[in-house]
């Protein structure tokens, strides 16, 4: 079934945000007086650890029974250190840009993957009332699905005009680059 290495316990909570989500509540920012000068912690209805959101992606991409390999933090900081020095660096950015997307993780992420981050949406909901878009509902949606980094593999799987993506399933076609 394959494995899913995961830097760290993947026990930290965290709580996407829809990105159409967050571009209605900057819009409601902009119009709406009621919220001149505050602030507001932000995050999507649900709260996740990263084992439990790898499972609600891996499902959607038909993988469900993938294992998941606990990584030592102590091997990301390597890795970051690594791949932010050169020749890594240019190394690694052709590489993503030209045959598959590598990962790409910092310091600040390292640490952000120890910690829960998590909003307090009680002030928020009274000022930005309607139902935030669960998470598992936009892996499903077609705007993810379509995503141009969704399918790296399609680079090599040229799909004759007006077919569907054989890799993502998704549009009608590619055309080739020159």
């Amino acid at each position: 079934p394959g494995i899913t290495p995961v830097i760290g316990n993947g026990k930290g909570k965290m709580q996407p945000i829809y990105v159409d989500d967050l571009a209605r509540i900057v819009r409601l920012c902009l119009e709406d007086e009621r919220t001149d000068g505050q602030t507001f912690d932000l995050g999507g209805p649900e709260v996740f650890t990263l084992h439990q959101m790898l499972r609600v992606i891996e499902t959607r991409l038909g993988k469900p029974n993938k294992t998941h390999q606990e990584l030592p933090i102590a091997m990301g900081e390597l890795f970051a250190s690594v791949i932010a020095t050169e020749p890594f660096k240019t190394l690694g950015n052709w590489v993503s840009r030209n045959i598959l997307p590598l990962p790409k993780i910092n310091e600040d992420q390292l640490i952000m993957l120890q910690e829960d981050s998590v909003a307090d949406m009680t002030p928020a909901k009274p000022v930005f009332d309607w139902q935030f878009t669960r998470f598992s509902d936009w892996v499903q949606s077609k705007e993810y699905i379509e995503r141009p980094w969704r399918g790296w593999k399609s680079r090599w799987l040229v799909t004759p005009p007006g077919e569907a993506n054989p890799v993502s399933g998704a549009g009608k076609g590619t055309i080739p680059r020159s």
